[in-house]
């Protein structure tokens, strides 16, 4: 009857909707699940954990042989949208997209974690990455991480990173992010405490357009 089809509708409408992922290892297949085309990397990679038990932090995944990337609108968000995209036209014999996963140790992880919890301006994070192993210097997603808290990071990374145009564009939106957030005169204070320049701010503390001019020049170029 009329109900029935409708339910059928509303299913095919609905599967139409979900893209199917395969999560492989070096050693064979980890998980399979479905996802919405509008689907995040964030919203992945917990998918990912749910599956496999895998925490986020752990997860180097790689589309077409590119790791994926979290950052604010990165070339993998955008590589990700598009074959979630271009997959509505495949048939449902081909219809997954294949991730290869590399899991990374739980030193790497923490560090990710520590860098994730960093506020934007802070120079922890820089502090962080000079700290880190020449692999975790070496490494894009550590990297962003730090930059992305702290644009002047980037003096850290290894040196096939420093000369990275995709790194030097993300310093460039981190330092554009990081003035957004501080641009308030309490903000640019605590901003400058940080980088160390408190002292030449105490006279000066309730004249907001010197606090503001003294921020501007703590921000990393």
């Amino acid at each position: 009857g009329e109900p029935s089809r409708s339910a059928s509708v509303m299913k095919e409408a609905e599967c139409q909707q979900l893209v199917q992922i395969a999560v492989n290892g070096l050693s064979g297949p980890i998980c399979q699940f479905a996802v919405q085309r509008d689907a995040t990397l964030f919203k992945l990679r917990h998918e990912i954990s749910r599956h496999s038990y895998i925490p986020a932090m752990q997860q180097k995944l790689l589309l077409d042989g590119d790791v994926l990337i979290d950052a604010c609108e990165s070339a993998s968000e955008l590589q990700l949208r598009d074959a979630l995209k271009e997959n509505r036209a495949r048939t449902s014999g081909s219809s997954s997209i294949e991730l290869t996963m590399l899991r990374r140790t739980a030193s790497q992880a923490r560090l990710l974690h520590r860098l994730s919890a960093c506020s934007k301006g802070s120079r922890v994070a820089l502090e962080l990455l000079r700290g880190a192993a020449e692999e975790d210097q070496a490494d894009i997603e550590v990297v962003v991480a730090a930059v992305s808290k702290c644009p002047g990071a980037l003096i850290c990374a290894g040196q096939e990173l420093r000369e990275d145009q995709r790194l030097y564009e993300l310093r460039a939106h981190a330092n554009m992010s990081c003035a957004a957030e501080l641009k308030s005169k309490t903000a640019a204070v605590r901003f400058a405490c940080l980088n160390g320049s408190l002292d030449e701010l105490r006279a000066y503390d309730k004249d907001e357009d010197v606090v503001l001019a003294a921020f501007t020049r703590t921000i990393p170029h």
